[in-house]
């Protein structure tokens, strides 16, 4: 899948640095004055692309530097004082950043352990700085620093976690913060203990709520089980100076059913040279559409079933698509604009289908969750979806609908002041 591509509001620098900050938990003290900076072997160990057996989470954070700067021109062009820039603390924390190597990542590892995890974050550096390590309680390794976190705290790694916070450091990511999730590692692990749980799911605190809400054990059995089919969870954000761009990967376990429905293709894709300038963007590679809504209604059908929501429908209508689609989002004064286009299998039959198909079950699935606001609210809502008047684009029938989100009592739309 391709990257989703968001050039939104700069409030999100702020979010970004706070994730980058995770690696300086502590007290500040004075920044030390580096020396001219030499290079140590950053080593050769190999290492995988995705989390290896001992870590279940690995953060990476890529050239750090570089991130920070852009942070700061971003920030600085949208606000009035740039010294308020949010990596201001961060620097000041660290004890400025110029001993730290920004070729090789910073990293965060994450056993899960009982009774509670273990984390480490690995720091590089290019001119040791004893005084950092001195603050953080870190060890010191060839061309890197070891801290527990929090800091001062026993480092609880088993060996090879040990071993693969290690390695992680010798390959950066390809974008500023890369996040790795051993989904399936995690799930084989502590299976006993989830399933276990289910079966006192009835003595917890918010067991009615659930109950109410459809959570039933059943049903969260079979979401376990399909999130189980789930090898390798993969986020990522990228900075440069004109936009945030986000990555979501997921890798299923081999052999499993997920397997079948989202295998990577090298099927050419036809929606290359759309180019889209909303806000936010994103896109997709052709995949098995029908096969993954068949997996993901096996977790959650049943919840949308008791929410009024036509499932077979639902099924039935994405066997007609491809699965590649692009589009975009943006907001303003008057509102939320969105776009997207999503291929058809059979483009021959697709005005009937339109038509007579999928906007009927479109407008009827808003219904579901106009009933479900009108219950909540106690009130009545305009209808979510109105079908607009039939026109001609380039020779072709056109047939729409406008979307209407109803707003809630006391609530403002996010577009306005």
């Amino acid at each position: 899948m391709k990257p989703l591509r968001d050039r939104g509001p700069v409030g999100m620098l702020t979010i970004i640095c706070l994730l980058i900050l995770s690696v300086a938990i502590g007290p500040a003290l004075a920044a030390k004055t580096p020396s001219t900076p030499t290079k140590p072997a950053s080593g050769t160990a190999a290492v995988s692309q995705h989390p290896v057996q001992g870590l279940d989470i690995i953060v990476k954070i890529n050239r750090f530097e570089d991130a920070l700067n852009i942070v700061d021109q971003l920030y600085g062009a949208a606000q009035k004082d740039p010294a308020q820039s949010p990596t201001m603390m961060l620097r000041g924390m660290l004890q400025g950043t110029a001993w730290i190597d920004s070729s090789r990542p910073i990293v965060i590892g994450i056993e899960i352990l009982d009774p509670q995890p273990a984390i480490a974050a690995i720091v590089p550096f290019v001119d040791p700085n004893p005084s950092f390590a001195a603050s953080f309680g870190a060890q010191p390794g060839p061309g890197y620093y070891l801290l527990p976190l929090p800091p001062g705290q026993p480092l609880a790694f088993s060996e090879s976690a040990m071993t693969a916070l290690v390695n992680a450091l010798q390959k950066p990511g390809d974008m500023t913060v890369n996040v790795d999730v051993a989904l399936g590692r995690i799930m084989k692990t502590r299976e006993s203990q989830i399933r276990e749980s289910l079966l006192k799911m009835d003595a917890l605190p918010n067991a009615d709520n659930m109950t109410q809400a459809g959570l039933t054990p059943e049903k969260l059995k079979r979401m376990i089980d399909t999130m189980a089919q789930v090898q390798t969870l993969s986020f990522g954000v990228n900075l440069d100076s004109t936009e945030i761009s986000t990555l979501f990967e997921m890798i299923a376990q081999p052999g499993t059913p997920l397997s079948r429905v989202i295998t990577k293709t090298d099927t050419q894709t036809s929606l290359n040279g759309y180019v889209s300038t909303h806000h936010v963007n994103f896109r997709s590679r052709e995949y098995n559409l029908e096969g993954l809504m068949e997996i993901f209604l096996s977790a959650f059908g049943e919840i949308y079933k008791e929410m009024g929501i036509d499932v077979k429908g639902m099924k039935d209508l994405m066997a007609h698509f491809t699965g590649e689609m692009a589009g975009g989002i943006s907001f303003g004064t008057g509102g939320m604009a969105f776009e997207m286009i999503a291929l058809m299998k059979d483009a021959g039959k697709s005005a009937d289908f339109i038509e007579k198909t999928y906007l009927p079950w479109l407008e009827n699935y808003g219904r579901s969750f106009e009933k479900i606001f009108e219950k909540q609210q106690g009130t009545t809502i305009g209808p979510m979806w109105v079908r607009t008047r039939a026109t001609q684009v380039e020779g072709y029938r056109v047939v729409g609908e406008k979307f209407q989100m109803p707003m809630m009592p006391g609530s403002t739309p996010p577009w306005m002041p």
